[in-house]
């Protein structure tokens, strides 16, 4: 699961953390690890399902344990990753285990512990949203760890999706999910694909110097920018059928334009600027905050 970070002094950054002895119990940091304020926002993503048809007695506490799943699995997730990754990033800002501050033997225990909990809270709810919680953690695992998909082309990019994507329904009260929120599932997967695209794009030089052969890499400038268009047709898409089956007004379709054409084009602009797609990055994701609020306020 991915990220952006700041750049900083990584020689300057790495001395100025006491070392510390990969078994030892350095619980200071924990939080460092899971990195919430990385994935916070995702937390919200459980609301996409919730039904105010549905009496708040039922619906509120399949949302609270949505959010209680959502805040599970993203946790572990960025845990795992900082584990696997931590002979590739350079950045402790990044990932906590650069270098000498290797995982702790509770970092490990975490990593097995945490998505036991999610699976066992999850099985307490609907068969569906045990399936959803299942993906995010079996793409997370795949992605991260065994048999590490990260460093494999299209595959590398499609599993970040399920990973982030089933959040959506871990907040469901029933056993049913409406078309519409189906909608909202597609939307959010269209804009997280082309979110993930630019981070790609932002990180190459990066991965090309950590041997990971990414969608990126595989495509180039040109195709992941035609790529980029693709997924933002996808939002153009879903968010028309949104429109025709949740009465929600078609102005509102006009949301998806910059997606299908000025994302596209502002990241063939910027191509060879890294930092310059990162930029483009960050607004993208508060572009795409805004849009899924519209969106899920419309449809509720």
């Amino acid at each position: 699961m991915n990220a952006d970070c700041p750049a900083v002094d990584t020689h300057r950054a790495v001395a100025e953390r006491p070392p510390r002895a990969p078994g030892s119990l350095g619980t200071a940091t924990i939080m460092d690890a899971l990195r919430p304020m990385q994935w916070l926002h995702f937390t919200v993503l459980p609301c996409a399902c919730f039904d105010r048809a549905l009496p708040l007695l039922q619906s509120l506490p399949a949302l609270g344990r949505g959010f209680v799943l959502g805040a599970t699995v993203l946790g572990w997730g960025y845990l795992l990753n900082a584990i696997s990754d931590r002979d590739l990033d350079h950045s402790v800002s990044k990932n906590p285990f650069v270098r000498d501050h290797g995982p702790s033997r509770l970092h490990y225990a975490l990593a097995v512990l945490m998505p036991c909990f999610a699976s066992m809270l999850a099985a307490s709810a609907s068969s569906l949203v045990l399936v959803a919680t299942l993906t995010s953690v079996v793409s997370g695992t795949m992605y991260s760890v065994g048999p590490r998909l990260k460093g494999h082309p299209i595959i590398c990019t499609v599993l970040n999706v399920g990973c982030f994507a089933p959040l959506m329904l871990m907040g469901l009260a029933g056993e049913a999910v409406s078309p519409a929120q189906w909608a909202l599932v597609a939307t959010f997967s269209a804009l997280l694909l082309q979110n993930q695209l630019l981070h790609e794009a932002a990180d190459a030089k990066e991965d090309r110097d950590g041997g990971l052969q990414t969608t990126f890499g595989l495509l180039g400038p040109r195709g992941v920018v035609l790529a980029t268009a693709v997924a933002g047709a996808g939002v153009l898409a879903a968010s028309w059928f949104l429109a025709q089956r949740a009465a929600v007004p078609t102005w509102l379709v006009a949301h998806a334009i910059p997606y299908v054409v000025v994302v596209p084009w502002l990241l063939w602009r910027c191509r060879a600027d890294d930092a310059r797609v990162a930029e483009l990055r960050a607004y993208h994701r508060l572009a795409s905050a805004v849009s899924g609020a519209l969106l899920f306020v419309a449809v509720i």
